[in-house]
C-alpha cells in the first residue's frame, strides 16, 4: 500500500518559499562579491520576479475594460461568420472565461445587440444589456403570433439597426402594422414571406417617412408599397423565391406608381423577380428619370410596361451600369417592329459603353428574343412577325470591341435568313473569335461556309474570316438536308478542307454536333484526314432519324 501523502496548504507553502527566498538573498550577501556584481545579480532576480509576475497576473487587471470588450466583439462576429462550421453557439464559449472576463463581457452593452434563432429566450436580456445601442434582429420562424421575444424587439424599433424576419403571412401581417412608426436608425431590412402569395401589409409611410436611413429592402413575397419612395434607399429587392406562388394574382399597382418607385435618385441596385405586374396596357409609358448612380438593373419575368421605360430610362448612364438583366414575361398587344428596333438600338447603345467587358455575344431569334453578353442580357418572347435579322446584327457587331469579342452563338427559327453582306460585315468584325456556334437555316450556313472560304466579292477576293477560330458548334441543324441540289454538309466539308490544307493553317480543330440529323459521311468528310475532333451523338426527335 502506497505511502499516504499529505497535502501542504497553500498559505505554509507560500511562507516556505518566502523562507527560501530569504535565505537565497543571504546567501548572495554572504557570498563575497563585489558590488556592482552584486547589485547586476540582484538586478536580474527582479526582472524574472516581474516576468513571472506579469504572467500569472489576471488580463482583466491589466488591460482596461474597453479593450477586453472590443476583444470579446472580435471573437463574436468572428463566431458569426462561422457559424455554419461551428455547431454550438458562441456564447456557449463566451460563458466558460473567468468571472473578471464575464463581468467586463455582462458590462459591455454592444456584445449583446445581435438578437437571432439562436439566442430567442434570451432576447430580453440582450436587449437590457444593450443599454441604447442599435439592435440587429434576425428571426426565421413557423410561427403565426408574435410572441414575447418577437414583441420585446418591436418595442425597440426605434434603435433597431437591421430587421430580418422570415415567417408566414400570417405572421407578417401582423407584424408589418406595428412597423408603421418611427425607425429611425434602421438601415437594412428583409422580410420573407414562407407561404404562397403575396403579403402586402407594408405600409408606404414606413418607406417614405419613419424609416429616414433606410438603405437596403430586400422583400420576398412581399409586396412593395408601389406610388412611394425611401428618400435614401440605395438597394431595393423584390422577388418571390417559392416556385409554386409564380402563379400571380390580381395586378400590384399601376406602371406609373411602380416607375415613380423605381426611379428613386438614391438606388444603386435594383433586382425585382417574378412580381405582380400592372394591368395589360400599352407602351406609352410617362418619362421616367433613371437614378443616376444605378449600378445594377435586374428585372427578371417583369412585365414590359414597367422593364422597358426604365432600362430605356438609362441611356444617359449607360456608361455607369456594368450590369443589367432584363427579362420580359410577355409583349404589349401593341408590341410593333419599331418597338424591336428600339430595343435592340438600346442594347447596342448598352454594350458600346462597356466595348472591352464583351467577349462573348449570344443572339437568339426563335421561340423567344434574346441577347446575352458578359454585362447585358436581355430576353423576351419572340415576336411573330417578320424583321430584319441581318439590321439586327450589324448594329450588335458594331458596338462591340474587335479584339475582345472571343466567343459567338447565333441561334435563329426556320424562315430567318442572314443575308450574306449582312454576314460577311459583321464577321469581319469579329478577328478574335474562338468560338463559333450555330443553330441557323440551311441557306444562312451555305452563306457562312462561302465566307470561311476565300471568297469573292463584288469581283474583290477576300481573305477568309474567323482568323482566330477553334471551335465549330453546329446544333438544330439537318446537315443531310438538300441546299442548291447538294446535301448542305458538302458545303461545310469543303470549307473545312480549304482552311486545314491552306498555308498557314485555319481552324476549327474541333467540330460538336448536337441535335440534328448526322451519318458517319459527315463526321468523316468533317474530319479533314483526322485533323479535326468531330463530336456527336445519337440524337432523333420526331421522325430525324440518326445514323452513326
Amino acid at each position: 500500500m502506497s505511502a499516504r501523502t499529505e497535502k501542504v496548504s497553500p498559505k505554509a507553502s507560500s511562507e516556505a518559499l518566502l523562507y527560501d527566498s530569504q535565505k537565497m538573498l543571504g546567501s548572495i550577501a554572504a557570498a563575497g562579491l563585489y558590488p556592482a556584481d552584486e547589485i547586476k545579480l540582484l538586478d536580474e532576480l527582479i526582472l524574472r520576479a516581474k516576468a513571472r509576475r506579469n504572467m500569472i497576473i489576471p488580463i482583466a487587471i491589466k488591460l482596461p475594460v474597453e479593450i477586453l470588450g472590443e476583444i470579446f466583439e472580435y471573437y463574436v462576429c468572428d463566431s458569426d461568420s462561422e457559424r455554419k462550421k461551428r455547431q454550438n453557439s458562441s456564447w456557449a464559449f463566451l460563458m466558460l472565461v473567468c468571472r473578471s472576463w464575464r463581468e467586463v463581457a455582462i458590462n459591455h452593452p454592444a456584445l449583446w445587440t445581435n438578437l437571432g434563432n439562436h439566442n430567442t429566450k434570451l432576447w430580453p436580456t440582450f436587449i437590457a444589456r444593450s443599454h441604447s445601442l442599435a439592435l440587429s434582429v434576425k428571426l426565421s420562424t413557423d410561427g403565426t403570433v408574435i410572441g414575447d421575444t418577437l414583441a420585446a424587439s418591436l418595442a425597440e424599433l426605434h434603435r433597431i439597426h437591421s430587421f430580418e424576419l422570415r415567417a408566414p403571412q400570417s405572421l407578417l401581417e401582423q407584424v408589418l402594422p406595428q412597423l408603421n412608426s418611427a425607425a429611425p436608425k434602421l438601415v437594412h431590412l428583409t422580410l420573407v414571406n414562407r407561404s404562397d402569395g403575396w403579403c402586402r401589409a407594408l405600409e408606404g409611410d414606413f418607406v417614405s417617412t419613419h424609416a429616414p436611413e433606410l438603405r437596403s429592402l430586400s422583400l420576398d413575397g412581399v409586396s412593395f408599397p408601389w406610388g412611394h419612395r425611401a428618400s435614401n434607399l440605395q438597394s431595393l429587392t423584390i422577388e418571390r423565391q417559392i416556385r409554386r406562388s409564380r402563379l400571380r394574382i390580381g395586378t400590384e399597382s399601376n406602371a406609373s406608381d411602380m416607375l415613380y418607385s423605381l426611379s428613386s435618385p438614391s438606388l444603386l441596385a435594383i433586382s425585382i423577380r417574378d412580381i405582380p405586374g400592372p394591368s395589360p396596357q400599352n407602351l406609352a409609358a410617362p418619362v421616367v428619370v433613371a437614378p443616376n448612380r444605378l449600378t445594377l438593373l435586374g428585372l427578371r419575368s417583369t412585365a414590359p410596361e414597367v422593364a422597358l421605360p426604365l432600362w430605356f430610362s438609362t441611356s444617359s448612364i449607360l456608361g455607369a451600369l456594368p450590369n443589367a438583366y432584363i427579362g420580359l414575361r410577355s409583349l404589349p398587344a401593341d408590341f410593333t417592329p419599331l418597338h424591336l428596333d428600339r430595343i435592340v438600338t438600346h442594347a447596342a447603345a448598352h454594350m458600346a459603353n462597356h466595348p472591352h467587358n464583351v467577349t462573348k455575344l449570344h443572339i437568339q431569334f426563335g421561340t423567344k428574343f434574346s441577347i446575352d453578353t458578359d454585362m447585358l442580357t436581355f430576353i423576351m418572347p419572340a415576336p411573330t412577325f417578320e424583321s430584319s435579322f441581318g439590321h439586327m446584327l450589324l448594329a450588335l457587331f458594331a458596338a462591340t470591341n474587335p479584339d475582345h469579342l472571343m466567343s459567338l452563338e447565333i441561334e435563329l427559327r426556320e424562315g430567318i435568313d442572314v443575308p450574306i453582306d449582312a454576314l460577311e460585315a459583321a464577321l469581319s468584325r469579329a478577328p478574335s473569335v474562338v468560338n463559333l456556334k450555330l443553330s441557323v437555316t440551311p441557306a444562312t450556313l451555305h452563306s457562312l461556309s462561302r465566307l470561311l472560304s476565300r471568297h469573292a466579292v463584288q469581283g474583290s477576293v477576300h481573305e477568309p474570316l474567323l482568323p482566330a477560330l477553334q471551335t465549330l458548334s453546329l446544333s438544330g441543324v439537318d446537315l443531310t438536308k438538300q441546299y442548291e441540289g447538294r446535301p448542305i454538309y458538302t458545303f461545310v466539308a469543303t470549307m473545312l478542307h480549304w482552311r486545314r490544307l491552306r498555308a498557314p493553317i485555319l481552324g476549327p480543330s474541333s467540330i460538336n454536333i448536337t441535335q440534328t440529323s448526322v451519318t458517319s459521311t459527315v463526321a468523316t468528310n468533317f474530319s479533314v484526314g483526322g485533323s479535326i475532333s468531330v463530336n456527336y451523338s445519337v440524337w432523333s426527335s420526331g421522325n430525324i432519324d440518326f445514323t452513326p
